[in-house]
């Protein structure tokens, strides 16, 4: 059975790709050879073991085999845990259903479930070592292995540190409430030891540990409003009745349970955990909701199931129990309303490719490293930049927007800012803390790029950095699609000056800008929620808005806009959407400019979530350098 599960978990990365996914998990590998600073030198949603954990991370040749290991481990691992799960399932039928969505379902789909999963098992050990009589010293140091476990996975990604730190604080709580105030400090000690020991060994800095908190929080809150994507309600539907259903089994097991603390405090980090997979599953929904139905599916077996409750209190359990179950794999099959192939006829077929190929993988590695290295050789031989090389040499050279495999496929010297993703930078604190880096520790080199996702407009993301670009640095080449820019003196001017307009505007009303066109200016939009706005984002994700731009040539163009990005001032006129455009920009011929705005908030009920009036503000901006160079 461990074989099983451990087939059916192993992943084993993807081959390098210059595409947004790849770069990103390959600029986390990156930071851990380098040792850099989370939520300093780097700030993302994954935290140190990043790249080790996503087990589609993409070849680095470097790190591969640390790869490699740290996935057999864990996976072998978690195997070992899920197994032991089953002590807490009395149902036999329960036990075969548990581990068949296990290994068909749960783990094949994404990377989120397998780790809800575990953390959950971890922490309803950890309060079962503590609800003993007796706190002995056996049941200690499975409290230390316990809480080793939670701080590996929590260093993977914020979303599960932050659980950690709720299931740690129930467990010190249960510590406290079942025993006494010192032993719930003794065991509060050897977490922050162990915590601070495993942080020192993955080279990071305990003194940074309070600005990774602080900015990765940052990165975490502003995600609900950037990225939200796509809406089918039947999903959203089955997501509010499985919350239900638990709910109901939570209120159960406290009244059945003699130990009515301990139910309430694993009811509360139950349905907290269920509420990060909510958020994660259904901010972007999509794929993403394979992270919500997948944990909610295998969560519901580790609900306390007693028989020896009333006839009908029994019956319930059963019924929310298995409610949850066809609910789940409901909202699992029909995600193929976004073109995500999962029919009941393929989950076994499906399982069984993925262990098969599993087994051929384990049985020849060094194949797998062969036909690694050599797409890694073929991707750097098409996107070398020999060019760009010369120029460069030792330098500090970052990129924009993404693509940041180019930089490792041609050995530049990566100096980036520390929100490296542009459309990752979500708040104006992030704006600002990527600005201030430009402003004080520039790179000497920036490879360009336009990229933008979900039709956003493309200089809203990273707006203030795109400022600094366009005035502080200058063209020099162009080589295979990308635009080397280099460092100069500082500018004089501000951005923040001169104003041509400020006013309030309706939702859908025009605003004429025609007579500020034939100059540069930036749009600022102040775009406030109401109460009922801030509440529904607290438990959902920002609705969508829209800019649409009426443009000298009588076009009318849609642009996704996400508010908090648009509240420091992004370049708006010349309207600057591709690549080539920012080469006209540079070169400073004639680009399409800006006659009318106006927002877009539908259907009209959801403009109840923002307040009535919508600020817009015109600056004037100066034109930057002229490009000089281009080759191909």
């Amino acid at each position: 059975m461990i074989t099983l599960i451990f087939l059916s978990l192993i992943g084993f990365g993807q081959p390098a790709n210059v595409n947004l996914d790849p770069s990103w998990t390959a600029a986390l590998g990156y930071a851990f050879t380098h040792h850099w600073q989370a939520g300093v030198d780097y700030i993302f949603t994954f935290a140190p073991l990043g790249y080790h954990q996503h087990f589609h991370s993409a070849y680095l040749p470097e790190l591969f085999k640390s790869f490699l290991i740290f996935q057999i481990v864990i996976s072998l691992s978690l195997s070992i845990l899920f197994l032991y799960a089953l002590r807490f399932i009395k149902s036999d039928l329960d036990k075969i259903l548990y581990f068949v969505l296990l290994i068909t379902v749960s783990l094949g789909w994404h990377l989120e479930p397998k780790y809800f999963l575990a953390l959950h098992i971890i922490f309803i050990f950890s309060i079962h070592l503590l609800t003993r009589y007796d706190f002995t010293w056996i049941n200690y140091f499975g409290l230390l292995l316990a809480f080793l476990a939670l701080i590996i996975i929590g260093m993977g990604k914020f979303t599960f540190f932050v659980w950690t730190g709720i299931a740690v604080t129930g467990i010190i709580f249960m510590a406290w409430w079942q025993h006494s105030w010192k032993i719930a400090l003794v065991i509060l000690l050897s977490f922050i030891f162990l915590f601070s020991l495993v942080w020192l060994i993955l080279g990071q800095s305990l003194a940074n540990i309070p600005i990774f908190i602080i900015n990765s929080i940052e990165i975490t809150k502003g995600y609900s409003e950037a990225m939200s994507l796509g809406y089918l309600p039947t999903q959203l539907f089955y997501a509010l009745a499985i919350f239900l259903c638990f709910l109901g089994l939570v209120v159960l097991n406290i009244a059945t349970q003699s130990n009515k603390m301990a139910a309430l405090v694993t009811g509360t980090v139950l349905l907290l955990s269920l509420f990060l997979a909510f958020k994660a599953g259904f901010v972007r929904q999509g794929l993403h909701v394979l992270i919500f139905f997948p944990t909610a599916l295998t969560l519901v077996f580790l609900m306390n199931d007693y028989s020896n409750v009333s006839k009908i209190v029994y019956l319930i359990q059963r019924v929310l129990r298995y409610a949850v179950v066809v609910f789940s794999l409901y909202g699992v099959l029909i995600s193929g309303g976004f073109g995500i192939p999962h029919h009941a006829e393929n989950f076994l077929g499906l399982w069984n490719r993925r262990v098969i190929t599993n087994i051929n993988t384990l049985a020849d590695l060094p194949k797998l490293t062969q036909h690694y290295q050599s797409s890694w050789n073929n991707l750097k031989s098409q996107y070398e930049l020999p060019e760009m090389r010369k120029i460069i040499a030792n330098s500090t050279v970052d990129i924009f927007s993404w693509d940041q495999m180019i930089i490792f496929l041609n050995n530049f010297n990566w100096h980036p800012r520390p929100v490296f993703q542009s459309y990752t930078v979500y708040t104006k604190k992030l704006m600002d803390i990527n600005q201030q880096f430009f402003l004080n520790n520039p790179p000497e080199f920036i490879i360009f790029k336009l990229q933008t996702i979900d039709h956003q407009f493309p200089l809203l993301n990273d707006a203030e950095s795109y400022k600094i670009l366009l005035q502080n640095y200058k063209p020099v080449i162009e080589e295979k699609g990308y635009l080397l820019l280099q460092y100069i003196a500082k500018q004089q001017s501000t951005f923040s000056s001169p104003i041509l307009l400020e006013q309030d505007i309706k939702e859908g009303e025009w605003l004429n800008v025609e007579q500020w066109t034939d100059q540069p200016f930036l749009l600022t939009l102040d775009i406030d929620k109401s109460l009922l706005g801030k509440i529904y984002t607290t438990f959902y994700r920002l609705p969508e808005v829209y800019l649409e731009t009426k443009t000298s040539e009588e076009k009318i163009l849609r642009h996704r806009l996400i508010p908090r990005m648009a509240e420091t001032g992004f370049l708006y006129n010349p309207l600057i959407l591709s690549q080539q455009d920012i080469n006209q920009w540079y070169t400073g011929e004639t680009l399409t400019s800006v006659n009318e705005l106006r927002l877009i908030i539908q259907p009209a009920w959801i403009q109840r979530l923002f307040s009535p009036k919508l600020g817009v503000k015109l600056t004037a901006f100066e034109r930057g350098q002229k490009l000089m160079t281009k080759t191909n």
